[in-house]
């Protein structure tokens, strides 16, 4: 049955986006390193927005997630997002807290907890500015994240594993995006070719 696909953004577009977050402007750490997380993870956005700093593992380079029905995993960090995270936590997110208990990762400047939908706005305000073929989400960053790794040779049962997914018909939809690039590794492996 043929179905709509979403679109998900290049290599190109995150590299993009991610270029036009000022880290030298008010919160622009806190938005370089939760586009990093997003993107690193493939975290949703629910997980996003309950993350706490006691959820993740500096010296581990992973992060613990509380996803869809209190389901809980621990997912590796890229080099990148952790590297953002470090300087949000000790450089940003310090100066944003009113109480040194806030547990919360992601402050705004009014010393709340962002919401998903402060969340949504943080990649709503840098993705005009970015110019990118397609519009950036979190939810649009969980299928980049998908996408790239298996273009890069990732096992579709590990990115299952990494997106929380209970079974493999929900990673189809990421597997079907792909498909120009399985034609292409056919095409160079056929025989007699």
């Amino acid at each position: 049955r043929s179905k709509t696909l979403m679109p998900v953004p290049t290599e190109d577009d995150i590299k993009a986006l991610l270029a036009v977050v000022n880290t030298e402007r008010r919160l622009g750490l806190r938005d370089r390193a939760m586009i990093e997380t997003a993107y690193s993870t493939g975290a949703r956005i629910e997980e996003l927005s309950r993350l706490k700093v006691a959820d993740v593992d500096m010296e581990n380079g992973t992060v613990f997630l509380t996803g869809k029905g209190g389901k809980q995993r621990v997912v590796p960090l890229g080099g990148a997002a952790l590297s953002w995270l470090k300087r949000y936590i000790t450089e940003e997110r310090c100066l944003l807290v009113r109480q040194t208990t806030e547990a919360a990762m992601w402050m705004g400047k009014d010393s709340r907890t962002l919401t998903k939908q402060g969340l949504s706005m943080i990649c709503r305000r840098y993705f005009p500015k970015a110019k990118t073929s397609v519009r950036i989400t979190p939810h649009s960053l969980r299928r980049a994240c998908a996408t790239h790794m298996l273009r890069h040779g990732a096992n579709p049962v590990e990115i299952q594993m990494l997106l929380g997914h209970s079974c493999m018909r929900h990673l189809s939809n990421y597997l079907r995006l792909s498909i120009t690039d399985i034609r292409n590794m056919h095409a160079r492996s056929r025989l007699g070719q």
